[in-house]
């Protein structure tokens, strides 16, 4: 083996064929808390509004006018931590973009390779040049293999954001993994020293929320146009921002007992949290939305169709521009948000992800209304306006600041009240149970661990049960639930009356004697993808003990949780022929040996496996690991405990992971499941009467790292499963056979690495030192984070404090930062105390016991 991959320290230089002076300097935290500075060797002042911010250059965030004292204070802590996320997010952003943008890169890569068999080797042309602009080097690859005559290829990386590094390293790997290590990976076009550029691709239209500008494009396309030769050709040829707009889902009834949820997923509720930043990247909240408009043109990004000399289109890109459109509604409903997304003509594609932006003020509207859509865009990021057409000042949805406290509890509770086979399965398993119940002794009592915006004890009040009792630890969210029910006509009593909310931690509810055998039946939903993880184990067997009626039966819901696992092979699969090993450490982990990745961390790495069908492979059947009858679990078995799981191989070739997931039956006629397709009365796995999945985006598959391994058709592999009743832990058995089988089982994946994958040993020694490199820089980023949001819970923010901090998040683009940093930010200086962030203000509320705190 070591003659494949050398020894386990790889040498200093750790160079793949290239120069150093071509390498960048691993980035870390010392660099990012400096100020960066313009090309002009100054530090630049941020724009005061979007037409003055063209998002060019690196600034400083002491260059915004901050008037708030609590924000003044934390505001060289919040610029580094934004810096640090922005820097060292960016392989997680390029993994995303080649997931999501699929289509569009392989319809890229065809484009390209065709412009380069077109352009080079024309007769009496100077040396061909390409720069490929974003991205992962997919573009770069494509162009440089298509070249047959002299040439040279440049990667870009969008020097107009804050640090590349990381994305410049992860470009280089992966063109040094197409086997070509002559392809350039910089921060800018080099000057007209060195030759004129015959063809631009443009690989890096963002799917990060951003609407295909958030990773600097046009900057670039600008700073590229004065390179361009006359005969130049712009790869897409045409890009733009299309835009409709739409209705969220009404809550004003949910599945499993019509109740009124406005306060958690309202239109209102969303619009004073998210109008300045892109909290939704999955669009959750706008799951079974109504489209109000047929999609329409918004701003044209690039134009060289009709004839145009690139050169000419490009150099006269405009730093800002604002175009109104006048459009029709199709339908009747509250117009809430704008949808928009990229589309490019040559190729012809469309962002396969969606921006959102939520209006500030929603606008009732009916059929054949006509509406104004204003939008405006910076070179970083765009914002939009909607008004009646005969209303002249509009209705604000992107500039201003809302009025009112965001509400980071609500979002992160919205997707679980969207999912109706939860809402609905439980509505039904609760009256059964209230039913039963009294059946039993007379009367029903529930109680309920971990409340959250108290939907499941407003369905066992309705369900008919005598009294319900729930508790929750995250004031935020008490806070939510209380306005919830009143808003339902079902206010909280006070303590020991027949329905309450306790404002304390589950631990803190078992020492109260008076709550002791009070009850006897027992809810909660706290299966987090793991099943495990929410400690629904534990809790149930201290709430056996503690809180259930003595001497009899109760109803216990979910009663049984049962976990399935399988191992899988998880890939970033190849793009248009161009490899992807690489970017696999930053998603899951790679089927190379000894290297670090995501599925390796601490805590269980989860995958919506199917959302990402095409990158992973059923490597076993599907074999039952635990089943727990949390019905009669008791303190005796909440212990660590060790299991052997045997696994049977049903096709020949790698193993790098194991998938886990878990049934919940409620009762006997509802079990809640989060098995993904493939295996869906597949692969020897048969699901319940009564199953219904849940909503992915409640629920993903649990995924950890093993091997990686080769095993053939039919082979045994043992497993061992490790867990303390929370935090399932995976590794492979001992190889019986000793140094034979372990060479058995990797010999074949090294080979099938080099001849499939085009694996080098310099290559892995230089991918690991990288991979390793930005895990210390995403821990020493992590610790920074923890001391953040130990100063912000010093802070008491006032509305006005949390105006300014929007405007800043909303602003980060002009700052050289990429905008879904405000995603990390936001929640962990005001979100929830769940999440890490500050207590909410105190509030006075009727009928919750216990301290705010």
């Amino acid at each position: 083996l070591r003659s494949h991959f050398g020894s386990s320290s790889p040498p200093e230089h750790a160079g793949i064929g290239v120069s150093a002076s071509l390498r960048p300097a691993l980035p870390g935290r010392e660099r990012a808390s400096v100020a960066h500075r313009s090309k002009g060797g100054g530090t630049e002042g941020g724009p005061r509004s979007m037409e003055e911010g063209s998002g060019a250059g690196n600034r400083a965030f002491q260059s915004f006018d901050v008037q708030s004292e609590s924000l003044a204070r934390l505001l060289p802590a919040i610029e580094r931590h934004c810096r640090e996320l922005s820097e060292n997010l960016a392989p997680r952003r390029a993994v995303r973009h080649v997931l999501e943008q699929r289509a569009y890169l392989e319809a890229l890569v065809r484009e390209v390779e065709e412009a380069v068999t077109r352009l080079a080797g024309r007769p009496g042309q100077p040396l061909f040049r390409a720069a490929c602009l974003g991205g992962v080097g997919v573009a770069a690859v494509a162009a440089r293999r298509s070249l047959t005559s002299p040439g040279t290829v440049v990667a870009v990386q969008m020097g107009c954001m804050q640090d590349t590094s990381w994305q410049r390293w992860l470009t280089r790997m992966v063109a040094a993994a197409n086997g070509f290590t002559d392809i350039d990976v910089l921060s800018e076009v080099p000057g007209d020293t060195a030759g004129a550029v015959n063809l631009v691709a443009v690989e890096g239209l963002d799917s990060c929320g951003g609407g295909g500008l958030a990773d600097g494009a046009l900057q670039l396309l600008k700073d590229t146009a004065a390179h361009l030769s006359s005969e130049a050709q712009v790869v897409p040829r045409a890009a733009r921002l299309r835009a409709s707009l739409c209705a969220p889902r009404a809550f004003k009834s949910i599945a499993g007992g019509g109740f009124d949820m406005s306060a958690v997923c309202g239109a209102e509720t969303l619009a004073a949290t998210v109008p300045h930043i892109l909290l939704d990247e999955e669009n959750a909240l706008l799951e079974r939305r109504e489209m109000l408009t047929e999609a329409f043109d918004a701003l044209d990004l690039w134009d060289t169709l009709d004839g145009v000399e690139a050169r000419t289109a490009l150099a006269g890109i405009p730093n800002t521009d604002t175009v109104a459109v006048d459009v029709t509604c199709i339908a009747s409903g509250l117009c809430s948000a704008v949808l928009y997304w990229w589309e490019t003509a040559g190729p012809d594609c469309c962002s396969r992800s969606r921006s959102v932006q939520w209006l500030e003020q929603p606008l009732q509207v009916q059929a054949g209304q006509r509406l104004r859509v204003t939008a405006t865009r910076s070179l970083v990021r765009a914002a939009f306006t909607v008004a009646h057409c005969d209303d002249s000042q509009g209705v604000v949805a992107a500039t201003g600041v809302p009025a009112h406290w965001p509400n980071f509890a609500a979002l992160r509770h919205s997707p679980m009240l969207r999912d109706d086979a939860r809402n609905e399965g439980y509505s039904g398993a609760l009256e059964r149970a209230a039913q039963c119940a009294r059946q039993r002794c007379g009367k029903a009592a529930v109680f309920e661990i971990g409340s959250g915006t108290g939907v499941l004890l407003m369905m066992g009040r309705r369900g008919g049960a005598d009294r319900v009792t729930g508790c929750e630890v995250d004031p935020y969210v008490c806070n939510l639930a209380t306005q919830v029910v009143e808003d339902n006509e079902m206010p909280f009593g006070n303590r020991g009356s027949s329905f309450e909310l306790i404002r304390e931690s589950f631990p803190a509810v078992l020492q109260d004697e008076e709550l002791h055998g009070q009850f006897n039946v027992l809810v909660a939903e706290l299966m987090d993808d793991s099943g495990l993880g929410e400690q629904i184990w534990p809790f149930y067997a201290l709430a056996r003990q503690r809180l259930l009626t003595p001497g009899i039966e109760p109803v216990v819901l979910p009663r049984r949780l049962t976990l399935y696992a399988a191992l899988v092979a998880v890939e970033v699969t190849p793009i248009g022929g161009v490899g992807l090993w690489p970017v696999d450490p930053f998603w899951f982990c790679s089927a190379v040996p000894n290297m670090d990745g995501m599925g390796r961390r601490p805590g269980n790495v989860s995958l919506d496996l199917d959302l990402h069908e095409d990158h992973w492979e059923v490597a076993t059947d599907v074999v039952e690991v635990l089943s727990v009858d949390l019905s009669k679990v008791g303190l005796e078995s909440v212990r660590e405990q060790e299991l052997e799981v045997v696994f049977q191989s049903v096709r020949e070739g790698f193993v790098n992971g194991v998938v886990w997931f878990w049934h919940a039956e409620l009762d006997e006629e509802f079990t809640l499941v989060t098995t993904p397709r493939r295996f869906w009365n597949k692969c020897g796995h048969t699901l319940p009467p009564g199953a219904q999945r849940g909503s992915g985006h409640c629920w993903k598959q649990a995924t950890q790292a093993l091997g990686p391994i080769w095993v053939s058709r039919g082979e045994t592999v043992v497993a061992r499963l490790r867990h303390n009743t929370i935090c399932p832990v995976w590794a492979l058995a001992e190889v019986n056979g000793g140094l034979m089988m372990q060479q058995k089982r990797l010999v074949p994946l090294i080979e099938w690495l080099g001849s499939s994958r085009g694996v080098k040993p310099d290559l892995v020694l230089e991918m690991a030192k990288f991979v390793g490199a930005w895990f210390q820089a995403v821990r020493l980023q992590d610790d920074a984070r923890d001391a953040l949001a130990a100063m912000a819970q010093q802070e008491r923010w006032e509305e006005a404090d949390v105006a300014e901090v929007l405007t800043l998040m909303r602003r980060l683009g002009d700052f050289s930062l990429h905008p879904s940093v405000a995603n990390h930010v936001l929640p962990l200086l005001f979100g929830s105390v769940t999440a890490g962030a500050a207590p909410p203000p105190p509030i006075a509320v009727a009928g919750c016991v216990g301290e705010s705190q």
